[in-house]
């Protein structure tokens, strides 16, 4: 594999849109009251630059929001106080999604997650819509009308899957009915306010009764979830739809419990979260709507929160990769998560132990955490993009630039659920030439290329020289600290004329950011 980049410094850009910091996830709302939880949202928002966080549970019980109390109900906001101040006051927003289920709301007994989610309807839909006005009502008094009206408001969480939308009768209708009833009763608080939905799970094949082999696979067509019939619900029912949100994971299971049984987990290309993106917009263009926005808020090279490719040097060729085969094509794609903070299938058992988090548990950043600190830094004109580059312009003229290492543009990183995958998943990917010529920069222009790999910037490669303890010793901590920062650094300067010429050999599945000094 070779990147081949050639750009002239004066060539003419277009606009880049950091989409991808608009937003990231995170578990449920009571983690976000934790102190490491918060540690790690200011650490991402200032070296990352994400503005906002989307997250469960912001109606569940533990944060005691609705109880009934002599047959009324009572609303208690003191704890999404707590942690929507804190967030603001570190500049970041909350993406809300409405959900899950107060218990003295729910229709039924099902419950999501060890922390029991109420993943069903409401008994009484009057009770519901009750508790979002009185809920948006008190966010505008208390954070001021024009800061609300930046939020954005999602109605529920991947309502497509049963896990989280228990019900009675027709699933699809009943959450599209859940979703009119509180789009109106946001929009009779004020028409600006922003709300969205259907939220639903990953893109999906038609049922097959067979493994694909890589042709086939490459060949099928992925269909989005409830996409279509929920923009003709609300084209039929005259029902506020401000966007439109999925959560497009490149594989073909929603759930670490629900996989095809008989057929192992099918990753997809690389290239998948582009094309889901121009899907969902056809799918708008096509409706009578004007042109909505779209906010994939959750997306992952895996939906599995034991995947150990999450830890490793491959989440980080994969996000850039992934997101340079996307430049432009929605308004937000929230990467699923940005702390391992984060508890649907309880504790993790290590301290590195698959997680989604951009950061473990103890505080420690791992190389996908690098991969959107480079992303951070790139200008807002785009240059040049491909699966293995971003080239950028700041608004001063200097250069920035994002470049990695994937090992083959047709597939993600495999599905990792033991350790052991991660050798054959390295073996996967060769070194590969990067050659890079800058050309019409001003006379000795100075640059720093900055690497991340398997030696440099890779906190798990040193924990895994530690034996991998469950739960490293505040001296373990530091070194592991040390490892994150310890990437490897390298100035640059371009010649007498402004020409900048660049050949690097760069490590199977390192990323690479080259900045342009001041």
């Amino acid at each position: 594999m070779n990147i081949n980049i050639h750009i002239d410094s004066k060539q003419a850009g277009r606009p880049l849109d950091h989409f991808w910091s608009r937003c990231v996830g995170a578990g449920r709302a009571h983690e976000g009251l934790r102190a490491n939880w918060q540690e790690q949202l200011a650490l991402v928002a200032k070296q990352c630059g994400f503005k906002s966080v989307r997250f469960h549970g912001l109606f569940h019980d533990e944060m005691f929001v609705c109880r009934e109390r002599d047959g009324e109900l009572f609303y208690n906001w003191q704890y999404i106080d707590e942690l929507f101040d804190r967030m603001l006051g570190l500049g970041v927003r909350p993406f809300v999604e409405l959900g899950f289920m107060p218990e003295a709301l729910t229709e039924n007994d099902w419950r999501c997650f060890w922390w029991k989610g109420g993943a069903t309807p409401p008994a009484d839909m009057n009770k519901w819509t009750a508790l979002v006005d009185a809920f948006v009502r008190h966010c505008i008094d208390r954070y001021g009308f024009d800061e609300v009206a930046g939020w954005r408001f999602e109605v529920w969480n991947e309502p497509n899957l049963p896990y989280f939308w228990q019900c009675e009768g027709d699933r699809e209708r009943r959450y599209f009915d859940l979703y009119a009833a509180t789009a109106r009763t946001i929009k009779a608080i004020d028409p600006a306010l922003k709300v969205g939905g259907p939220a639903t799970s990953n893109f999906h094949t038609d049922q097959l009764d067979h493994v694909p082999d890589e042709t086939e696979l490459r060949s099928l067509v992925w269909k989005a979830v409830w996409i279509e019939s929920f923009l003709s619900y609300c084209t039929k029912h005259r029902v506020p739809v401000d966007f439109i949100s999925a959560h497009p994971y490149p594989s073909d299971f929603p759930l670490d419990d629900v996989v095809k049984p008989g057929r192992p987990r099918l990753r997809r290309s690389v290239r998948s979260t582009a094309e889901d993106l121009a899907t969902l917009r056809a799918h708008i263009d096509a409706s009578a709507f004007d042109r909505l926005e779209i906010h994939c808020t959750e997306w992952n090279s895996s939906p599995s929160s034991r995947d150990h490719v999450h830890d490793e040097l491959p989440a980080a060729a994969f996000i850039i990769s992934a997101i340079a085969c996307a430049i432009n094509a929605a308004d937000s794609l929230a990467y699923w998560t940005f702390t391992d903070c984060f508890e649907e299938a309880g504790a993790g058992d290590r301290a590195f132990h698959g997680g989604f988090g951009l950061i473990n548990f103890q505080g420690v950043a791992k190389p996908a955490f690098h991969a959107y600190r480079f992303l951070h830094r790139l200008g807002d004109e785009l240059l040049s993009h491909d699966v293995d580059h971003i080239v950028s312009r700041r608004a001063d003229g200097r250069i920035s630039a994002v470049l990695c290492n994937y090992a083959d543009d047709r597939m993600a990183p495999v599905d990792c659920k033991q350790r052991e995958q991660i050798a054959a998943l390295r073996a996967a990917c060769d070194p590969a030439q990067a050659r890079l010529t800058l050309t019409n920069l001003p006379p000795c222009a100075r640059f720093d290329w900055e690497q991340v790999d398997d030696e440099h910037g890779c906190a798990v490669t040193r924990w895994k020289a530690m034996d991998m303890p469950q739960s490293p010793s505040p001296e373990q901590l530091a070194a592991l600290r040390a490892a994150t920062a310890d990437t490897r650094i390298e100035q640059l300067q371009a010649d007498d004329d402004g020409v900048l010429k660049i050949e690097r050999e760069v490590p199977p599945w390192a990323v690479v950011c080259l900045t342009q000094r001041a």
